[in-house]
C-alpha cells in the first residue's frame, strides 16, 4: 500500500505540478519607478498620468514650498476670475477630479519641448501641446513648466499655461483645469 502512494507522488511531482513554480508578480499599483533626478522625468510623470488616469504620484511632484499653477488670462476671466492661479493642494484635487472620468483622459499626447532655462539645479522648459482626449475634445496650448532640484531630486515649482495662437477654438490645458474647480 505504500509503495503505490510513494509513486504516485513521485508521478505527480515529476509531471510538473507546479506546486512549487514562482508566482507571477502583481500587476504594477500605478506608483512611478522614477526616481527624477533628472527634470525630464517630471515631465514625463506629468504625461504618465494624464494618459494612464493613475494621479497617486502627482502631489509627489510638486514643490511644497510654493507650488503654483497659473492659467491664461482669458480663460480665467471666462470661468473664474479669482481663480487664474492655485496651490499644490487644488492643483491635486482639480487633477483627480478630471481623471476619475475616463472619457476625459488623454488618448493622444503630442507635445514639442523647448528649453527655455537650464543651470545646475533647475530648469523651464516649454510644451506646445495638441493632446485630444478619449471623449474627442482637442486641448491646444502651451505650457511653460519650471522646476527646480532639492537635494537629490526634481520637483514642479511652476506651471503656467496659456493660449497657442496657432490653436484655433480649441481649449488649453489650464481652461479644462478650470471646468473642474
Amino acid at each position: 500500500m505504500r509503495m503505490p502512494l510513494l509513486l504516485f507522488a513521485l508521478i505527480l511531482f515529476s509531471t510538473g505540478c507546479s506546486v512549487f513554480d514562482p508566482r507571477k508578480a502583481a500587476e504594477p499599483s500605478g506608483a512611478s519607478t522614477r526616481d527624477f533626478a533628472q527634470y525630464q522625468d517630471v515631465l514625463d510623470q506629468i504625461r504618465d498620468i494624464y494618459i494612464s488616469g493613475k494621479s497617486a504620484d502627482l502631489a509627489n511632484l510638486l514643490d511644497d514650498n510654493g507650488f503654483l499653477f497659473e492659467g491664461d488670462t482669458l480663460d480665467s476671466l471666462a470661468l473664474h476670475p479669482l481663480f487664474r492661479t492655485w496651490d499644490k493642494a487644488t492643483e491635486t484635487q482639480v487633477t483627480v477630479k478630471i481623471l476619475s472620468d475616463s472619457l476625459e483622459r488623454i488618448a493622444l499626447f503630442n507635445v514639442s519641448a523647448n528649453s527655455l532655462f537650464s543651470s545646475a539645479d533647475s530648469n523651464t522648459v516649454e510644451w506646445t501641446y495638441d493632446l485630444t482626449r478619449r471623449d474627442g475634445v482637442r486641448v491646444r496650448g502651451i505650457s511653460e513648466f519650471s522646476l527646480r532640484r532639492n537635494l537629490s531630486r526634481y520637483y514642479l515649482v511652476r506651471w503656467q499655461d496659456r493660449h497657442d495662437p496657432s490653436a484655433g477654438q480649441e481649449i488649453t490645458w489650464g481652461r479644462w483645469k478650470m471646468e473642474h474647480l
